[in-house]
C-alpha cells in the first residue's frame, strides 16, 4: 500500500481556502450587480439597504464580531437562498467559518426576537378595513357568505433524527409524515402574505392541536371585519367549525353530503391552495430549511431559521407581488406599509438610505 509522503490535493485547496478566507478580503454589496443580488440574494441592493433598516439589523456582534449591518443581512439571505455550508461562504464573505457562524446565527436570532410577534399578528396589516378587504376577495373568487378572510393550515420541516439525551424523539416523530419534524400553523390571506405564524410544535401534534393551543385566541381577539362582524378562517377537514374558523364539511357516517355542500368544498378547496402556495414561496425562495441535513435538533435555532425565511418572504411579495395576489386581485402592501412605519421613521429611513446605502 502506497504512502502518502506530500500534502494532497485537498489539504493544499483548504490550505488555500483558509489563506484566501483570513487574507483580508471583504463582501461589498455594492460592487454586485442587481442581477447578481436577485439571483444569490433574492433582492437588489437598495431593496438590501431599505431591509436593514426595516429589520433593525445590528451591526455588533457576540465574541467582539463586528460586520455592516448590509453585510450581515446579505449573509442571512445567501445561506437562506439555498443548503449551503459555512466553508461555501468564505470565498465570498472574505471571512472563516467561525465569523460567518456567530454572523449568520446572530442576525437570525436577533430579527426573530424583534419580529415574531408582529409574524403572530401584523397590526399594521390586519386591520378591520383590511379583513374586509380580504373577505370581499374571497367572496368574488366564489365563497358564499364574504366572511373568511384567510387560510390556514399546518406545515412540517423536517429535521434531523435527534439524540436521545436531547429530546424524546417519540416527541418530534409525525406518524403521518413518518419522519421527525417541527410543525408551524400559518394563515396565508388573499394578497399571499403569511399573515399569522405559530410555532414550532413537535412533529407529532395535528392542525386542531395546534390551533386550540396557539393561534386561536388572537384570533377571536382581533378577527373583525369593519362592520364588527366575526370572520373567519377556512381550513381543510382537519378544522371544525368554531367561532373564528370553519372547516370543509364532513360526510357523517352513512350520509352523504348534500349538492350545495359539495359544491362548497368543491370551490372552497381552490381557494385554499392559497396557503399551499404561501409555503411553496417559502421553500422555492429560501431553500435552506428544506435540506433535514441541516436542521439539527438542539444545535441550531430551527425556528429562527424558519420565521426568519418567512418575514423574507412576506417582503418579497411586497417588493415583488406574486402570481397568487394576483389571482385573487389582491395587491400586497408597500413594504413601509407593511411594517408599520410612521412619518417621522419614514423620514429617517430615507436619511438613512441617503447616508449609508446609496452610492
Amino acid at each position: 500500500m502506497a504512502m502518502l509522503t506530500g500534502p494532497t490535493p485537498i489539504i493544499r485547496f483548504w490550505s488555500q481556502q483558509r489563506r484566501i478566507a483570513s487574507g483580508g478580503m471583504s463582501f461589498d454589496l455594492f460592487s454586485k450587480s442587481d442581477d447578481w443580488c436577485l439571483e444569490f440574494l433574492r433582492f437588489t441592493k437598495e431593496q438590501i439597504c431599505e431591509m436593514t433598516y426595516l429589520l433593525d439589523v445590528p451591526a455588533t456582534f457576540p465574541d467582539r464580531y463586528a460586520a455592516p449591518p448590509t453585510t450581515a443581512l446579505a449573509l442571512v439571505c445567501y445561506r437562506l437562498a439555498w443548503p449551503l455550508r459555512l466553508k461555501d461562504c468564505m470565498l465570498e464573505f472574505g471571512h472563516e467559518r467561525g465569523w460567518l457562524s456567530v454572523i449568520f446565527n446572530h442576525t437570525c436570532v436577533h430579527i426573530n426576537n424583534r419580529f415574531k410577534t408582529m409574524l403572530r399578528w401584523n397590526d399594521h396589516q390586519l386591520t378591520p378595513e383590511t379583513i374586509s378587504r380580504y373577505c370581499a376577495k374571497t367572496q368574488e373568487r366564489g365563497e358564499p357568505s364574504g366572511l373568511v378572510w384567510g387560510f390556514i393550515d399546518g406545515t412540517h420541516k423536517q429535521v434531523c433524527r435527534p439524540r436521545p439525551e436531547t429530546v424524546d424523539q417519540e416527541e418530534l416523530y409525525s406518524g403521518h409524515k413518518h419522519m421527525h419534524s417541527l410543525q408551524y400553523l400559518a394563515v396565508v390571506t388573499p394578497d399571499e402574505l403569511i399573515s399569522c405564524l405559530e410555532g414550532p410544535y413537535e412533529g407529532r401534534r395535528g392542525d386542531w392541536a395546534m390551533w386550540k393551543d396557539g393561534m386561536q385566541e388572537i384570533v377571536l381577539e382581533k378577527a373583525w371585519d369593519g362592520d364588527g362582524d366575526r370572520v373567519y378562517l377556512f381550513g381543510d377537514r382537519a378544522f371544525f367549525l368554531e367561532e373564528g374558523v370553519i372547516g370543509a364539511y364532513r360526510r357523517e357516517r352513512g350520509i352523504p353530503l348534500t349538492e350545495d355542500e359539495s359544491v362548497f368544498n368543491t370551490y372552497m378547496a381552490k381557494q385554499r391552495m392559497a396557503v399551499e402556495w404561501g409555503f411553496g414561496k417559502v421553500m422555492q425562495l429560501f431553500q435552506f430549511t428544506n435540506l433535514k441535513l441541516n436542521m439539527k435538533y438542539g444545535l441550531s435555532p430551527l425556528a429562527c431559521y424558519y420565521f426568519v425565511s418567512v418575514i423574507l418572504t412576506n417582503c418579497h411579495t411586497c417588493y415583488f407581488d406574486s402570481k397568487a395576489a394576483m389571482s385573487f386581485g389582491c395587491s400586497p402592501p408597500a413594504i413601509r406599509q407593511y411594517f408599520g412605519l410612521s412619518a417621522e421613521e419614514e423620514e429617517d429611513m430615507n436619511l438613512y438610505l441617503a447616508d449609508y446605502c446609496r452610492r
